[in-house]
């Protein structure tokens, strides 16, 4: 079975071997701008522009997960989440991030209630993006699986949120017979898949925290009965963010037993590839996130975040239509100059944050 893992994952990289040479010979734009990356190094301003860029294409979801960031004060009152994003606008946006390898459709909304999400990446594909989808898989039914793997979708990340349908109820307040039907329809997508576009890899993400850890090991042998390729474990975020009510959530190193379930998560059996989650430091690291360096969120009135862990698309972040340089705004060489710098603190929830422990 671990061969088995190793050879799927292989594969995987291979594919997309095949994906970088094929956009970096066409487009050599493109290539330059991943230069820069690569060879920038984690200072305060860029020179490259963003390499993934995620939209959020709607407001309305069928969940009201408890941890979710829609729950923020301020959440409701931002002009770009109030109206979904039309094939139209998702274009001109589009235009403006040329240079990325990746487009990705996630945020604080069910991407796939989005009339026109595969139309977008349709769109996508034509401009020759890799195409990463979040989802809560509720309406990943037969058509929509099948249209995900005729248009060359890269990635489906699905959020599974529970072990079983108790916790499910729990965390989203959905009904515990849609905890079923949400597996099925992995299954589903795991079937199709392996028949119209085998190189698609279908993960499923957990949060764990030190109340649901112990539950962490059936995860991953649910993953494996669904056929997942990869079973990523993430780390609670208390929202609205408060780190004493969420002192008995996370997963600290001074918890043996955490350690532990952690340590035999890493080493458990299993044909799906697993990441497990952080441990996390007493002391955190100070570490540069990726995500101000790689990655950047857009809505449909253009406005930016660099985080979307903890923070949401805001004019005050930055906007397409009236900041010259997006990647370069008040709020991302704040950010960067924060974690590069000797003697700044880290905002509290970036210290319970997975990001800086990879």
């Amino acid at each position: 079975m671990r061969l088995k893992s190793y050879i799927k994952r292989l594969s995987y990289c291979s594919s997309r071997v095949v994906f970088y040479i094929m956009i970096f010979t066409r487009f050599p734009a493109v290539a330059l701008n991943y230069y820069r990356y690569i060879t920038g190094g984690k200072k305060i301003r860029v020179s490259h522009s963003p390499l993934l860029v995620n939209f959020y294409i709607t407001n309305k979801c069928n969940f009201n997960c408890r941890m979710c960031l829609r729950k923020e004060q301020g959440y409701a009152d931002s002009a770009g989440m109030r109206k979904d994003m039309d094939l139209g606008k998702f274009s001109e946006l589009l235009a403006k991030f040329n240079k990325c390898i990746y487009v990705q459709f996630a945020g604080l909304g069910e991407p796939l209630l989005n009339k026109d999400i595969f139309k977008m990446m349709s769109l996508a594909r034509e401009r020759r993006k890799g195409i990463i989808l979040y989802t809560n898989a509720a309406f990943l039914d037969q058509q929509a699986a099948v249209r995900i793997c005729d248009l060359g979708v890269h990635r489906v990340n699905i959020s599974l949120y529970g072990a079983n349908p108790e916790e499910f109820f729990a965390n989203t307040g959905s009904d515990r017979q849609d905890y079923y039907s949400v597996l099925d329809n992995i299954s589903r997508l795991v079937r199709i898949k392996k028949s119209r576009s085998p190189r698609l890899m279908v993960s499923i993400l957990y949060i764990c925290s030190k109340r649901n850890i112990d539950d962490c090991l059936k995860v991953i042998d649910i993953g494996n009965l669904l056929g997942v390729d990869e079973i990523h474990f993430n780390n609670f975020n208390h929202q609205p963010f408060d780190a004493e009510a969420g002192k008995d959530w996370y997963l600290f190193e001074d918890d043996m037993e955490v350690v532990k379930t952690v340590a035999r998560m890493r080493s458990y059996y299993s044909y799906a590839q697993v990441f497990a989650p952080a441990v996390l430091k007493i002391s955190a690291p100070k570490k540069a996130c990726p995500s101000y360096y790689k990655y950047i969120n857009i809505d449909y009135e253009g406005n930016v975040a660099g985080c979307c862990k903890f923070s949401y698309p805001v004019k005050e972040n930055g906007n397409i239509y009236s900041d010259k340089d997006i990647f370069n705004t008040d709020h991302f060489l704040k950010m960067r100059s924060i974690f590069t710098g000797k003697h700044c603190e880290l905002p509290r929830n970036c210290k319970l944050c997975q990001e800086i422990y990879k």
